[in-house]
């Protein structure tokens, strides 16, 4: 029975593993860098309501993630302001992002290196499990 378990988790692995790969290759063909600069930083908004929270003396609760005010200029040397959903975790004013060209609004904090590394982590928990 556990050894069943090992197997289905193990293949469940293999599939994290190659989904993130996959990701991580769409984002290093479809998209390009660019460096943003924050207008509106979310996180120290939330954080400052968390730290309100603690002093009051009710239970606070931190957001995962957190909606940023961007700015960054495309290929066309255009300047692109937006917002951005990205993990709750303190950031420089200056932040690497991709986007895609032709519609430069789509935007990504997440870059390949950390879905490489996700898969990476998923195909060791692979061979980890048994094959």
């Amino acid at each position: 029975m556990i050894a069943r378990l090992y197997e289905g988790l193990g293949w469940l692995a293999l599939a994290v593993a190659i989904l993130a790969a996959l990701q991580a290759a769409r984002i290093l063909l479809f998209r390009r860098p660019a460096k943003a600069r924050l207008l509106h930083n979310g996180y120290r908004k939330q954080k400052a309501m968390f730290d309100a929270c603690w002093v009051r003396g009710h239970p606070p609760t931190m957001p995962a993630r957190v909606t940023d005010r961007i700015a960054f200029e495309d290929g066309n040397g255009e300047t692109v302001r937006i917002d951005v959903r990205r993990p709750a975790a303190p950031h420089d004013d200056d932040l690497l992002i991709w986007h895609d060209p032709r519609r430069p609004e789509r935007v990504s904090v997440t870059g390949p290196h950390v879905w490489l590394a996700g898969a990476l982590g998923a195909f060791i928990s692979f061979l980890w499990a048994g094959w």
